[in-house]
């Protein structure tokens, strides 16, 4: 039976027995590919933080951890992912990327002084 669909054992050595040189450019190439594509997606996704600690408040719009001394309110919204049940008094983790959201110049850097001519 010889058709396009018989797969025996002894067919499949074709496709895979390559020779060290070949085998190893191969698995070289494949590495440099999953690399880079770590390494892109990092620098896409930007820096990630994170704060954990018991909560103090909880809000539709944003979320109140204790840090040592200090209380970080963190802004939430519909597309936040919760996993568990987050209430007041439960420890969480919290990740957030800090994101500008407007940028306003309030002068055009250094200003020229003006010589006057006499």
């Amino acid at each position: 039976m010889n058709s396009c669909l018989d797969i025996r054992p002894h067919h499949c050595y074709i496709f895979f027995n390559l020779n060290a040189k070949e085998g190893t450019m191969k698995r070289s190439a494949a590495c440099v590919c999953v690399v880079m594509f770590f390494v892109v997606s990092v620098a896409v996704a930007g820096e990630v933080y994170q704060v954990t600690g018991p909560v103090l408040e909880v809000k539709d719009t944003s979320i109140t951890v204790q840090k040592g001394d200090e209380k970080w309110q963190i802004a939430r919204d519909k597309d936040t992912k919760v996993t568990g049940d987050v209430k007041v008094g439960s420890k969480v983790t919290v990740k957030y990327q800090m994101k500008a959201t407007t940028i306003e110049a309030k002068d055009s850097g250094k200003k020229e002084e003006k010589k006057e001519k006499k």
